[in-house]
């Protein structure tokens, strides 16, 4: 698809997109989307089209700094659809922490290591629970547990 007889590039639109001088695109939990011709698409996809041209086939867009909002050209690479897969961001959660949930009015912290699951305790705060859990990774991955 040819976007660019349809979109412009511009920064300064929350989608960095417009469309006959207007702001392109709806704002979803995951990003940007865009509709053109019945057909929905990532504003992301357009934005890389439009300085790159099309993405081969087999390939996705991932973020640097692993924000589905910020459009940058800059920020955006392509991947292979099984290097998205293995590195994806876990589905977002209450607390928005890898590893935390909450329970009640506090967050609890667990690892999963070789199939186990290790509770590391209880916080006050989503914080203090990605603390313990990031120094649990930090420990597993130098291989002294």
């Amino acid at each position: 698809m040819n976007f660019t007889d349809h979109f412009k590039y511009d920064p300064s639109s929350p989608s960095y997109l417009t469309r006959n001088g207007k702001v392109a695109g709806t704002r979803i939990h995951a990003g940007y989307n865009v509709t053109l011709d019945y057909r929905v698409y990532p504003a992301s996809q357009i934005v890389w089209s439009l300085h790159n041209g099309n993405m081969p086939v087999g390939t996705v867009l991932g973020f640097k700094d692993k924000d589905p909002f910020n459009l940058d050209i800059s920020n955006l690479f392509i991947q292979s659809n099984s290097r998205k897969t293995r590195y994806a961001a876990p589905r977002a959660n209450k607390t928005g922490f890898r590893g935390v949930s909450q329970k009640g009015s506090r967050f609890v912290a667990t690892v999963k290591h070789n199939g186990k699951s290790t509770y590391l305790g209880t916080y006050d705060t989503p914080e203090d629970a990605s603390i313990a859990y990031l120094s649990a990774i930090k420990i597993i991955k130098t291989n002294t547990i």
